[in-house]
């Protein structure tokens, strides 16, 4: 009895060492085996999927013609010897709000809609002689943009763009003016395009409703010529896959009230004054795309157009005769500017109507100046591409986790 009693102590000694040492080692090795486990190549890893098409974006640009001498139009006070001179700096932030997609009814497609806001800051700067001194105008506009994507070849698009204008002596009196675009796209096939709709703009120094009628031929990926009734007309070649070549035409102006603070020429002193200004610019546009992160472009070429006063205490609408009208020698003009693109977007390589709502976005609703931020998130045309030389990043936003594991 006494040597079983001796053998189970014994055993009870031999089963607490070995849960002592057993609980010892555990806390020596825990750290590596964590370790080992935290860095399993099996282990998910969970990616960031893009929730939006298209990129923040802020742009910054420059715009200025040299002196013009001015024409007075026939029924217009002649005044010799009188010039103009204009330059423009503009800094903008196109963002995407909201981004929604979904499967179609019969699941054969994605659509999608898209919620966009774009805040552009404007500063004008007028010299001439019969404002005696110059003359700085500034304009804000906040525009929210919604475009609607069947997934096929059917979008529309909506931009309403409020801003308030005034100078830099007058800035209690704030114009405050809406612009509007609505558009719809037809993405017939990759290489032809179509739209139809309308605009409330000042774009040509007054406040008009114009039509939209245009088309699109070529791919948007390549050579294209687009055509916009109205709004803009370009060639547009890729030089590579960096640098882009386009020859242009396409107006742009702006209408503006303020106070008059000199007796000059047929301006009295004291009295409100309606000033528009219109040119159409004919040019070339070299656009260098660095990354998908930034790229700049530089314009140069001929405009033509005139610049017009008037005294009246009403809206820039007032009939065409009350104004006093000048023709802008033809001359030329510089612009250029830098785009900067933040974070990462839903991937859209082939997806054409894709491809024209982008445009879209670039096009119109950035403020009312017929400003375009360009198109950068468009990649080029590519014929080389193979299906095996996909690489996950060009695939990874049409891929669930749950379909790997």
């Amino acid at each position: 009895m006494t040597t079983t009693l001796n053998l189970m102590k014994i055993n009870k000694r031999f089963n607490f060492a070995k849960r002592f040492y057993t609980i010892i080692l555990l806390l020596v090795f825990f750290p590596f085996l964590s370790f080992a486990v935290g860095n399993d190549t099996i282990k998910k890893n969970k990616a960031k999927v893009p929730k939006h098409y298209i990129k923040p974006s802020l742009y910054i640009s420059w715009y200025g013609i040299p002196d013009r001498t001015l024409i007075p139009r026939i029924d217009s006070i002649p005044l010799d010897g009188r010039y103009y001179q204009f330059t423009q700096r503009n800094i903008g932030l196109n963002a995407p709000l909201y981004t929604c997609t979904w499967l179609s009814t019969d699941s054969s497609k994605i659509e999608s809609f898209q919620l966009i806001t774009t805040i552009n800051s404007t500063k004008e700067r007028i010299e001439s002689s019969i404002l005696n001194e110059p003359r700085t105008f500034r304009r804000t506009s906040v525009a929210l943009k919604g475009i609607y994507s069947d997934g096929g070849k059917n979008s529309y698009f909506l931009a309403i763009a409020p801003f308030s204008s005034f100078d830099q002596y007058t800035s209690a009196r704030k114009g405050s003016r809406l612009a509007t675009v609505f558009i719809y796209n037809r993405t017939v096939n990759e290489k032809f395009s179509y739209r139809l709709g309308f605009m409330r703009t000042f774009v040509f120094g007054k406040k008009l409703a114009l039509p939209i009628i245009g088309f699109r031929y070529g791919r948007l990926d390549g050579v294209n010529f687009n055509m916009q009734l109205l709004r803009n007309m370009s060639l547009n070649m890729p030089i590579g896959k960096r640098f882009y070549y386009s020859i242009f035409t396409r107006p742009i102006g702006s209408a503006y009230s303020f106070k008059n603070d000199f007796n000059t020429g047929f301006l009295n002193k004291g009295t409100t004054v309606e000033l528009r200004r219109w040119e159409l610019l004919t040019g070339m546009t070299f656009t260098y795309r660095a990354s998908s992160h930034f790229s700049m472009f530089l314009s140069s070429g001929f405009s033509r157009g005139y610049v017009a006063f008037a005294e009246s205490a009403q809206k820039i609408a007032i009939k065409r005769d009350s104004y006093q009208e000048y023709k802008l020698r033809q001359g030329g003009f510089l612009n250029f500017g830098l785009n900067f693109y933040f974070g990462k977007s839903k991937q859209i390589n082939g997806n054409y109507g894709m491809y024209d709502v982008l445009d879209l976005n670039s096009t119109y609703g950035n403020d009312d100046n017929n400003i375009n931020i360009g198109n950068t998130q468009i990649p080029a045309q590519n014929k080389a591409m193979q299906v095996k030389n996909l690489q996950y990043n060009d695939v990874k936003d049409l891929m669930n986790e749950s379909d790997i594991y």
